[in-house]
């Protein structure tokens, strides 16, 4: 099993299509309220090896806080063309499109706890083996269908700058020659 650490991560915020959060914080959101908030994640794969055949795929993520209520939230992956974005400017006026759904998950996080979900095969072997660029694009969006009591549906996930690398979003790909 390998491990790709986030590059970079940052969130986007419809109510604010400007904003750009502070791109060395320690936590990125998502939220689903009167406005969406997006994580994206940026993942450099180009260390796997030409003809690697991808067993198994799966996101680590590290809830640093909740609101202690069942959360349900999709992954999407982004166009190849669009893995240019960089934390420092990402914005949700100039945000890649989210394109095709990866995951989703409904549970009740829990915080300061890991957390992994399984990823497609297929798209992690696109991007490997010469179909892609090697970067993984990975968007956390907040499910409206999630919230349970009351109209916020929003947490947050550990960055790449997290000091301990357990709590860093991590890629697992599982892989053969």
């Amino acid at each position: 099993m390998t491990k790709y650490y986030a590059t970079e991560s940052n969130y986007i915020d419809q109510a604010n299509p400007s904003f750009t959060p502070d791109p060395n914080a320690t936590e990125t959101l998502f939220r689903w309220d009167t406005s969406e908030a997006r994580t994206y994640l940026k993942f450099n794969i180009s260390s796997l090896p030409a003809g690697a055949v991808i067993e198994s795929a799966s996101l680590g993520y590290y809830v640093t806080s909740n609101l202690n209520d069942p959360k349900s939230f999709d992954i999407y992956s982004i166009a190849d063309a669009d893995d240019g974005w960089q934390e420092l400017t990402l914005t949700w006026a100039n945000a890649p499109s989210i394109v095709n759904i990866t995951a989703s998950a409904s549970f009740t996080p829990q915080q300061n706890t890991r957390y992994s979900i399984p990823l497609p095969i297929s798209y992690i072997q696109t991007e490997a083996n010469g179909g892609g660029n090697d970067i993984v694009t990975l968007v956390f969006r907040s499910s409206l269908q999630g919230v349970q009591n009351g109209p916020i549906n929003q947490w947050s996930i550990g960055t790449e700058d997290q000091a301990a690398r357990l709590n860093r979003p991590t890629l697992f790909v599982k892989y053969h020659t």
